[in-house]
């Protein structure tokens, strides 16, 4: 696989990133794992949204059968990754996103 270089110093990660971080038979473990390490060495931030460890939780649980305790278990060791940020967002996030939405297909 190609080298893929980090470009910039923050990175949202989503549901599926996550959650397929913390599996380690998971069959694209080895690509996300490589990618997740090389931001946590470098320092760079990685952002999650507040809800994020509860989806990560159920579709381990629910999905992919991961006893409720070692899922917890996983979801706390990447909370607890020093440049992990939880962010929220409000109601006037969302809306602006939508609208800008209605506006680009106008």
């Amino acid at each position: 696989m190609p080298e893929r270089r980090l470009l910039g110093n923050r990175y949202v990660i989503d549901i599926n990133i996550a959650s397929i971080y913390l599996v380690e038979n998971h069959p694209g473990y080895a690509y996300v794992s490589s990618l997740i390490d090389k931001t946590i060495y470098s320092g760079i931030r990685l952002i999650i949204f507040d809800f994020l460890p509860f989806r990560v939780f159920w579709i381990m649980t629910s999905k992919w059968d991961i006893p409720k305790y070692k899922a917890m278990e996983s979801v706390l060791s990447l909370l607890e990754l020093p440049n992990i940020h939880l962010v929220s967002l409000n109601k006037e996030d969302i809306l602006k996103s939508l609208r800008s939405i209605k506006k680009s297909e106008a």
